[in-house]
C-alpha cells in the first residue's frame, strides 16, 4: 500500500525521505512530482537520459516506484523506459530514460514536470 502525501510529509520530517529541492506544491494525493534538470529537444523516435532536477533520498525503511505523469504519456513520450524501482537506502539524482513515441518534435523545459514518485514501506523491516 503506498503512503499517503500526509504520510510522505511526515516521513521526510523525520528524515525516513529526503527531497532537494523540496516543494510542497508537488505533492498530490499519493504521490510527489520530480522535475526534469536540463531542458531537452526528443525528435520523433528520439531516446535520451535526463536525470531528475531532485536528488532523492530514502533510509532502508521505504522504498519506492517511479511512474510518467500522464500529461506527458498523452505526448507521446515514455519518460521510464529502465527500470523504475528504487530501493530502500537509495541517494541520488534519479535517472529518466525518455523516448518520443509520437510524430513530433518535443521541447521539455529544465524544471517540466515529467514523472511521480510513489513511496511505499520495505516490508523487510
Amino acid at each position: 500500500m503506498p503512503y499517503s502525501a500526509k504520510a510522505i510529509q511526515s516521513l521526510r520530517e523525520s528524515g525516513a525521505i529526503s527531497i532537494e529541492p523540496y516543494d510542497k506544491d508537488a505533492f498530490k494525493k499519493a504521490s510527489y512530482t520530480l522535475h526534469t534538470g536540463i531542458e531537452l529537444i526528443l525528435a520523433p523516435g528520439e531516446w535520451r537520459t535526463v536525470t531528475t532536477e531532485e536528488t532523492v533520498t530514502l533510509d532502508e525503511s521505504v522504498c519506492a516506484m517511479l511512474f510518467t505523469r500522464g500529461s506527458v504519456a498523452q505526448m507521446g513520450i515514455d519518460a521510464l523506459l529502465t527500470d523504475c524501482f528504487i530501493e530502500p537506502g537509495f541517494s541520488g539524482k534519479l535517472v529518466l530514460s525518455m523516448i518520443n513515441h509520437s510524430k513530433q518534435t518535443h521541447t521539455i523545459p529544465a524544471g517540466a514536470r515529467m514523472v511521480k514518485i510513489v513511496f511505499f514501506p520495505n516490508q523487510e523491516l
